[in-house]
């Protein structure tokens, strides 16, 4: 069990449930499901090492030269190549499913290409398995990145909402969504759209709308566990449209097709769930949750995640 109250009352909590249950208290928390914590003067980090090392070791790939980005041809996974034979397609599903957890845990800057891995489960090829073995390499070169939850700021919670428009593989888009507490990411998602957009507005309205599923229970805990007012999240949007379509009573013609299906995003701006912003699609966390991103462009997705890669430079 772990309680994270503040220092004054932890030993008030410890002795109200050591008179019912019988307890050890093991002191200041440095590792849970094998997630490892540290505390320095700037907050508390949080990284993944031990897991990484075992996935690396599982694939041959511990001592292999590392990658700079997680993935960097966005099209080299869906390209048509030869199936993997039923042994390797084994292991490829398991490495798989040991990326999601790291990716979902506390690696955001690869979830984006966990979710495009994820997509071949069923029939992996040998470009896929290029891919896996790329992202891989990638982790291996960063094994010792944290995630830095700093002191200021703690009470703040922010979002960014992002999606991508499809490609000559796949005319589905992907959206991006991470809220954020004092900067630092607390959740995040990378998910395949269901439906095919007509337009970049479309794309990103789909994209706002998971934003809005997560924000509805993430939000109120938030305020229960800091104590704050209900206040707007304040949430990154680079796509113009979108944001006009969100916030106004007027429909565009050309949007009328998916304003029934999405009226949810309206009704969430309405309420004071969130308040989308205008953000450059360069300052905006999220871009990095819907597509590849270029060396120097994934550092800065990096960076915007308060993720520390762990390596003197990409």
């Amino acid at each position: 069990m772990v309680i994270a109250p503040t220092s004054s009352i932890i030993d008030t909590i410890t002795r109200q449930l050591a008179a019912d249950l019988d307890l050890k208290d093991m002191g200041e928390m440095s590792q849970f499901i094998s997630i490892e914590i540290s505390r320095s003067n700037d907050g508390i980090r949080i990284s993944h090492s031990a897991k990484i090392a075992s996935v690396c070791d599982d694939l041959g790939l511990s001592d292999c030269r590392g990658a700079s980005a997680p993935i960097t041809d966005d099209g080299l996974i869906d390209r048509p190549a030869k199936s993997l034979t039923d042994g390797d397609a084994t292991r490829y599903r398991s490495a798989v499913g040991s990326l999601l957890h790291i990716a979902i845990m506390m690696r955001p800057d690869i979830q984006y290409a966990v979710n495009r891995l994820a997509r071949h489960v069923k029939s992996p090829s040998e470009n896929a398995m290029m891919g896996l073995k790329h992202l891989v390499r990638y982790l291996s070169k960063t094994r010792r990145a944290s995630l830095l939850f700093p002191v200021s700021g703690a009470s703040v919670l922010t979002g960014s909402s992002d999606s991508s428009w499809g490609n000559i593989h796949t005319p589905y888009g992907t959206s991006g969504t991470v809220l954020l507490v004092g900067g630092a990411p607390i959740a995040w998602w990378s998910k395949k759209q269901s439906s095919v957009a007509q337009s970049t507005c479309e794309a990103e309205y789909e994209a706002l709308r998971h934003f809005v599923i997560a924000a509805r229970w993430i939000k109120p805990l938030f305020e229960e566990i800091f104590g704050v007012k209900s206040v707007p999240v304040v949430t990154q949007l680079d796509n113009t449209a979108a944001l006009l379509t969100a916030t106004t009573d007027k429909v565009n013609a050309r949007n009328r097709h998916f304003l029934m299906r999405l009226e949810t995003v309206r009704e969430a701006v309405k309420s004071g769930l969130f308040k989308p912003v205008y953000t450059p699609s360069d300052d905006v966390v999220a871009d990095g949750l819907t597509k590849a991103l270029s060396f120097s462009k994934h550092a800065a997705f990096a960076k915007l995640l308060s993720l520390d890669l762990g390596i003197a430079r990409i």
